[in-house]
């Protein structure tokens, strides 16, 4: 059972977690960024959700947490966003991003590409079948 780590306000938080775990994930949630970077190092999830208005101004720090867990095993990474291309101060986590689904959400849609990241496919997408823009990284 693959645990996912969702980082978003209530009631959307409960929502999913309803959903994400009726289709048989465990699910982590968080708020904020602390929290979010606790569970990053507590819980090792399988994979996040995340809306980046919950990263707030921790957005480095929270970046700097999937990037050393992505050293040891990938972890992908889904953005919800209700505008593309992101506002500046979110381009960092949507470069990053597994793949970028646009709101309003659709539940199926999260599962389905939930399901795909984690059975390895290394495809940056909006979960529609347009790719993502992924910034280039450098080692």
């Amino acid at each position: 059972m693959s645990t996912i780590l969702v980082i978003e306000g209530e009631p959307v938080a409960g929502l999913l977690r309803e959903f994400l775990t009726i289709k048989g994930f465990t699910v982590v949630t968080a708020g904020d960024p602390e929290r979010a970077i606790e569970a990053l190092q507590r819980r090792s999830p399988d994979a996040v959700v995340v809306d980046p208005f919950h990263l707030g101004q921790a957005q480095g720090e929270f970046l700097r947490h999937i990037r050393l867990r992505a050293n040891l095993r990938p972890l992908p990474l889904v953005l919800l966003k209700s505008t593309w291309p992101p506002p500046s101060a979110y381009r960092a986590v949507a470069s990053v991003a597994s793949a970028v689904l646009p709101q309003p959400l659709r539940l199926s849609r999260l599962a389905i590409t939930l399901d795909s990241c984690l059975a390895g496919d290394q495809g940056h997408g909006y979960g529609d079948g347009r790719q993502a823009p992924v910034a280039a990284h450098h080692g």
